[in-house]
């Protein structure tokens, strides 16, 4: 049946439609890829440039340095809460205090901003160290969330399979070449899924969508040239 209804034997009228068609799933095939560029690359560029400006936290040569320069600055602080009298510190529960309220002065406060600082930044190299459990927002993956994308997904790249496929099933490539496309295309699917599913769980899952992405990808582009090629071609006589 498909050998007696080439594109090429189209009306000028059918040859618009399919043109339009194949044009409108380039558009998505693109924006697809735009939409991973800004995903991926952009936030990776951005990730390595706030990394490269950013101030080391662990730079050996200029800790002295940087110490000093830091207590410069708490000292500032701690003068300036020392000049206030009513200035006090929250109240120390132990057998010293009993809870009393301890007046600032430069010693206690310039201690106590050591103290806070070094948390900081105990925190912050803890998140570093456990940076790839977290999501974007600082959460872990959510597997709930991943199937719903899956399936969202799943539809979508279904519905594109199945309509460039139809096209593509009555253009004049050889049965070969048809049913390679075919076999790369519809696995592909399958796997972007796994990947989606999976997202946030390991690099794995990563490799997966990256794989099957692509593939879905150049399998479109593929099959709109070479149906663009058959509407280009002379009706058989």
């Amino acid at each position: 049946m498909p050998d007696k209804f080439r594109l090429n034997n189209l009306p000028g009228y059918g040859k618009l439609f399919v043109g339009l068609f194949t044009l409108l799933m380039l558009a998505v095939a693109g924006w697809a890829a735009f939409v991973v560029y800004l995903d991926k690359v952009v936030e990776l560029e951005e990730h390595y440039d706030n990394s490269y400006n950013e101030q080391p936290w662990d730079d050996d040569e200029d800790t002295g340095e940087d110490e000093a320069i830091k207590d410069a600055a708490r000292q500032e602080d701690a003068a300036l809460l020392a000049e206030d009298s009513d200035a006090v510190l929250a109240p120390i529960w132990d057998s010293t205090f009993a809870g009393r309220e301890v007046h600032v002065d430069s010693i206690s406060n310039l201690e106590k901003f050591r103290r806070k600082d070094s948390e900081m930044t105990a925190e912050h190299e803890a998140f570093l160290n456990d940076e790839e459990e977290y999501g974007e927002n600082g959460e872990t993956a959510d597997f709930e969330e991943n199937a719903k994308l899956a399936h969202v997904h799943i539809n979508g790249q279904t519905l594109l399979f199945f309509a460039i496929g139809l096209v593509f099933l009555f253009t004049t490539v050889s049965a070969g070449l048809k049913k390679t496309i075919y076999w790369i295309f519809g696995p592909a699917v399958l796997l972007h899924l796994v990947g989606l599913a999976g997202a946030g769980y390991g690099e794995l899952f990563e490799i997966f969508l990256f794989i099957s992405g692509a593939a879905i990808l150049l399998c479109i582009v593929a099959m709109a040239a070479l149906i663009f090629l058959d509407l280009g071609r002379k009706p058989d006589l």
